[in-house]
């Protein structure tokens, strides 16, 4: 009977294809998927030496026979090197000199055992141009068998940081090897083991190497997936990676500036440019993006001062990219400056309304210096339990219409105290609940509580027409925020127009699509909008007239500088315009009696801010209402 070659034919048409999928899907970057790569690699060569060992010319069977059994000899040791690679613990491994000698003795002297067959001629022999195996091949079998336990008890140590379908994956080549092992030891013509191989990494490229779980599809970096999985494997493992955060600070703008595809191209770019910056100067690493412009970096080396200079360089490459993207960036040591993993997943409330250098790297260390960093850290966790717990508060304040010189709005403002840190600024946790998608939540928590306030307290019989809501721009990009709304005011047995819905200026710079029939649709249901903080972003006419809107609110960045010619000026014909176009305007941030004068002669038709009151809490809110119906029916 000749030798079976079919299963060899199998694997090497199995293992190109996974080596190919692994470059058509750009998995050939960072550690793991070039340790897996290489593992392919080897499997394919072995494969390739065992068909020719027995289909090649009769003049060379015997130097493809010594390429099979010295590839087939590397097999688990590069499968022990992903394993190292994929849990994370390649540093450990690296470091330990007792590990390299146990794991490196036995294929070495597997290796010196075939290296020197010519002479001894014990571990296969050549017959009628067959390999034949000798009595010494059984070592190498041994040794295979040693690196299969010695792997299977290293995955099971690993079992708390991996799911147990990917150990599943993992240990599978476990019984794929012991069955190859069995099968072509005693059927020597059927050559089946590098198909059993193939089986095994086929299997781990289905389940552990999932590119649509760990890879961002847009950018092509690693995402938040497998960043929290990597911080998991660093701090079970003990090792003090460094981390970097790199942040757009004005990542929104960048859709008015540049256009949804050309920012996501943008990204892209980043993140090939910090790539080839890892692969030019050799930086054992990864690159993840985390989401809203937050890119993210996982390096091995100690090395601080080196460390920062390489993300200074890479800093400046990025900006070469586009002089308009502006960056703030923070390292940390983790085991060092933080101790547990949850610490380096709420780093990413440190950006926003913070200090941090422009375009240059803030090190944790002198973060922490700051009162506030600890609040930062534990904000996601705070407005989880608020949520839950119902611990949010609404404040409520009164707006003047200069028409009916009485108090007939008011604006729903939302305030948080935490037992622990006291008042939070509101746009400090509402930030953070954007960056972590609470923000939905804590949405429906202030529609629901003001919608069922309106009917408790018949807000009508205190002259209150209606009641301005703020959404935010996530909001406003959720398709389901029309039913969500309908079903509050329906639950409250309110009619549409007793809510008015708050936008920002940069809300309609976000998905179009979504933005405009959500917000028509609503108008066309009876609820009137505002425009908010008009006069501090990408302010036109064009998009007034775009939007359903009823009113709009000059900021009061511009009412603090109305004394100055220009400005009022400009107030003056932002009023006139607005009238004109059937739009009535809210002057926001008023303190002074002067200022309420000057924006009554010019035709604002309400004033809100701390001249009359500031934002108060319920049944303050009421009060207030009260005493002032009563002050002008007296």
């Amino acid at each position: 009977m000749g030798r079976v070659i079919y299963f060899d034919i199998c694997a090497m048409i199995v293992l190109t294809s996974l080596i190919l999928s692994m470059y058509g899907r750009s998995m050939h970057k960072g550690r793991v998927n070039r340790s897996y790569i290489a593992l392919l690699y080897i499997t394919l060569f072995t494969a390739v030496a065992d068909l020719c060992s027995t289909a090649a010319p009769v003049s060379v069977r015997e130097l493809f026979v010594y390429a099979y059994y010295l590839l087939r000899n590397l097999n688990m040791p590069f499968y022990l090197i992903f394993m190292y690679a994929y849990t994370g613990t390649f540093k450990v491994y690296y470091s330990s000199k007792k590990t390299r000698i146990f794991l490196s003795v036995p294929w070495i002297t597997v290796m010196g055992i075939i290296l020197t067959n010519p002479w001894h001629h014990m571990f296969f022999t050549m017959k009628d141009n067959i390999s034949q195996r000798g009595p010494l091949i059984v070592f190498q079998y041994a040794v295979a068998v040693g690196y299969i336990i010695f792997a299977a008890i290293y995955v099971i140590r690993c079992r708390f940081f991996i799911e147990k379908r990917k150990i599943v994956a993992l240990l599978s080549m476990i019984p794929f090897n012991l069955c190859a092992v069995i099968v072509q030891f005693f059927y020597h013509d059927l050559l089946v083991e590098m198909f059993f191989m193939a089986q095994a990494e086929l299997m781990i490229s289905m389940i552990v190497l999932r590119p649509e779980e760990i890879i961002d599809p847009n950018v092509g970096s690693f995402n938040s997936t497998a960043f929290e999985n990597d911080i998991t494997k660093a701090y079970s493992t003990g090792q003090n990676m460094r981390f970097v955060f790199i942040q757009m600070t004005e990542y929104r703008w960048l859709d008015v500036i540049l256009g949804l595809s050309a920012r996501e191209k943008l990204l892209s770019r980043i993140n090939d440019s910090i790539s080839e910056y890892f692969l030019a100067n050799r930086i054992n690493g990864n690159v993840y993006y985390l989401n809203a412009g937050l890119f993210a970096m996982m390096l091995e080396s100690e090395d601080d001062e080196e460390n920062k200079k390489h993300i200074r360089n890479m800093i400046d490459n990025i900006r070469a990219l586009d002089k308009r993207v502006k960056l703030n960036s923070v390292y940390l040591r983790a085991g060092e400056d933080i101790k547990e993993p949850n610490g380096i997943r709420k780093l990413r409330n440190i950006f926003g309304p913070i200090d941090l250098p422009e375009n240059g790297i803030a090190d944790i260390r002198d973060l922490m210096k700051k009162e506030d960093l600890e609040l930062r850290l534990d904000l996601d966790d705070l407005i989880r339990d608020a949520i839950v717990n119902r611990k949010f508060e609404m404040y409520f304040q009164p707006i003047y219409s200069i028409n009916d010189k009485a108090f007939t709005c008011a604006e729903a403002l939302i305030r948080f105290n935490s037992e622990k840190y006291g008042f939070i600024p509101p746009d400090m946790f509402i930030t953070a609940a954007e960056k972590s998608g609470a923000i939905h939540d804590i949405g429906d928590f202030v529609i629901e509580d003001v919608t069922e306030f309106m009917k408790e307290t018949s807000i009508e019989d205190y002259g209150i027409e209606y009641i301005e809501i703020n959404l935010s721009v996530e909001q406003c990009m959720n398709p389901n925020l029309r039913r969500k709304v309908l079903d509050s005011i329906e639950k409250a047995r309110l009619t549409p127009e007793r809510i008015n819905l708050e936008i920002t200026e940069t809300a309609d710079t976000i998905s179009q699509d979504i933005f405009g029939e959500t917000l028509d649709t609503l108008h066309n249901d009876g609820i009137s909008f505002s425009l908010d903080d008009y006069g501090t972003g990408y302010s036109n006419i064009r998009r007034v007239l775009n939007l359903p809107l009823d009113i709009v609110k000059i900021d009061k960045s511009l009412i603090d500088r109305i004394d100055n010619p220009a400005t009022l000026s400009i107030i003056r014909n932002t009023v006139k315009t607005m009238h004109s176009i059937g739009r009535k305007i809210v002057a926001e941030g008023v303190e002074t009696d002067e200022v309420f004068r000057v924006l009554t002669d010019i035709g604002c038709d309400y004033i809100q801010g701390y001249y009359f009151c500031r934002p108060l809490p319920k049944r303050a809110f009421l009060d207030f209402l009260s005493e002032k119906r009563a002050a002008e029916k007296a």
